[in-house]
């Protein structure tokens, strides 16, 4: 159950800089346009859960009992 909370608090990340930083972007008091911040955050955001999912694939496969489909 932790464990489940922990991934996503993770996921979490990208959207917590999009809403930090897309405001500031927005206004243009950065340099970065809203856009590519939104699609750094996107890019963030599939690396993260790819990441994640053959992480827990492999902490999930240290038991030897057999599961349907993925855990």
């Amino acid at each position: 159950m932790i464990g489940l909370l922990i991934c996503i608090l993770i996921l979490l990340i990208p959207v917590y800089f999009q809403f930090k930083y897309g405001i500031k972007a927005a206004s243009s008091w950065i340099d970065l346009k809203l856009w590519q911040l939104t699609l750094i955050c996107l890019f963030s955001e599939l690396c993260i859960a790819f990441l994640m999912f053959f992480i827990l694939m492999f902490l999930d496969s240290s038991t030897n009992t057999m599961k349907c489909g993925l855990g």
